[in-house]
């Protein structure tokens, strides 16, 4: 399992893919809870596939090459294998 509740997968519409990018977990107490800084490669997720973070070698140029190719999904404990996904734009 990845690191974080909320990735950047790579992966067309309608299909699933790995996730390459993951952001920080909110931080704070009760109904507000803040994430803050700057993420900077190389990137690491925590999810080992085939022996290698699925992170390794991920550039974000990727995404400015080919928005379509990827998407974020944001997962809870109430919906734990996903509980929205969005569909970068074509470029």
């Amino acid at each position: 399992m990845a690191r974080t509740s909320t990735h950047v997968h790579e992966g067309a519409r309608g299909r699933n893919g790995p996730p390459r990018l993951v952001f920080p977990n909110p931080m704070g107490d009760g109904d507000v809870r803040i994430s803050v800084g700057c993420m900077m490669g190389p990137f690491t997720t925590g999810l080992i596939v085939n022996g290698q973070d699925t992170g390794t070698g991920f550039r974000v140029q990727q995404i400015q090459d080919n928005p379509a190719g990827f998407f974020a999904d944001v997962h809870s404990s109430l919906a734990v294998p996903g509980a929205a996904r969005g569909q970068f734009p074509p470029g």
